[in-house]
């Protein structure tokens, strides 16, 4: 339906494709795989195996839904991936954001120049930030162009962020202010996150260390 053809354009534009023609790509790929490893199993299980059957018939079953999802997991991998490398980047032209908005630039302005320089360092961002850039300036609505930006990186923290500057494009608080303060709630979060996985972090050498680490000790001391 047409929902779930929304949904598949969503993944492609998250991924960093064009998702003009994503249904058709999707569609063949799966269509593709799901052959391929299909006639593969086929050829295995009735040229190298002596399986009765129902067992055959169950194996290239399973190689051929085995092909359907390896589409959707291959596509989430991109999007994770993705999604993971415009995180690592952003501080920095969260950075350059605030110097950009606080030397008077506007913020579709800000968001020119931080694509440029912020291309050379993360690509995928640097598009992000540019194809935001042409919509500020097309769109007649600013705010849709600030939620189509928060729809494609689809991360509590840019939706926080993006939160944060519609409020401001709407009652007209100073562009250098809200970027100031959206940068201090992007350290804070950052900070707790990292002081989360420092938690955790014991838990996670136990068993390395019950494995590797005990062993060893015990037999020195034996």
């Amino acid at each position: 339906g047409s929902k779930e053809q929304g949904q598949i354009r969503k993944l492609f534009l998250k991924a960093g494709f064009s998702a003009d023609n994503a249904v058709f790509i999707y569609g063949i790929s799966k269509i593709g795989l799901t052959l391929t490893l299909g006639g593969v199993a086929t050829l295995i299980v009735f040229n190298y195996t002596d399986w009765n059957l129902l067992y055959k018939v169950v194996a290239i079953v399973g190689a051929a839904l085995m092909g359907s999802y390896l589409v959707d997991f291959i596509l989430y991998k991109l999007v994770e991936g993705r999604q993971t490398r415009i995180s690592r980047a952003f501080p920095d032209a969260l950075d350059l954001m605030v110097l950009c908005t606080e030397s008077g630039l506007s913020l579709a302005a800000t968001v020119q120049r931080v694509a440029q320089e912020i291309a050379q360092i993360s690509p995928d961002l640097g598009y992000e930030l540019a194809l935001l850039s042409i919509e500020l300036n097309m769109l007649s609505d600013r705010q849709k162009a600030l939620q189509n930006f928060s729809d494609r990186l689809d991360s509590p923290y840019f939706k926080s962020i993006i939160s944060n500057i519609q409020q401001s494009e709407q009652y007209g608080t100073p562009i250098a202010q809200t970027m100031r303060v959206v940068s201090e709630q992007f350290r804070q979060d950052r900070l707790v996150a990292a002081e989360e996985r420092a938690t955790k972090l014991p838990v996670l050498l136990t068993l390395p260390m019950m494995l590797f680490i005990f062993p060893c000790i015990y037999i020195f001391i034996a």
